[in-house]
């Protein structure tokens, strides 16, 4: 598993597991906007659920669309302070490739991939995206 970020000493972090997809074009990847920036399509585990199911349950509560999973990129651990909320945490994603079943009929955005540097929050999105890059 690859981190991001420094999980400082003497703070209590806030744990969340997530499982986000990848679903992109040559130009672009499908992102969710949130109230701090981008992140990829995904949410969190919910007790006795499979990666897998987790990741169809939330792109069908997000954005009511259906999933294909191809292939799992990999694990990233982000840790964040957030000031909103003021509080550290430690966002473990695990991270797979997949395609739109059905298209998505609200809250997606297709973001460039030259910018998804520059408006995803969590660096381990970022990495998720680049590790699809660079296998085209």
């Amino acid at each position: 598993m690859i981190t991001f970020g420094e999980k400082l000493a003497n703070f209590d972090y806030c744990i969340r597991d997530g499982v986000y997809a990848v679903i992109r074009n040559d130009k672009a990847v499908a992102a969710i906007q949130g109230v701090s920036g981008y992140f990829l399509p995904g949410g969190g585990v919910e007790a006795g659920e499979s990666r897998e199911e987790t990741l169809k349950r939330e792109l069908q509560e997000e954005c009511a669309a259906s999933l294909e999973i191809f292939s799992f990129i990999g694990q990233a651990t982000d840790y964040l302070f957030s000031a909103s909320e003021d509080r550290h945490f430690e966002k473990r994603g695990t991270f797979f490739l997949a395609r739109f079943l059905t298209m998505p009929n609200k809250n997606l955005v297709w973001i460039p991939l030259e910018e998804v540097s520059k408006l995803f929050r969590q660096a381990g999105h970022v990495w998720a995206v680049t590790q699809t890059v660079q296998e085209m």
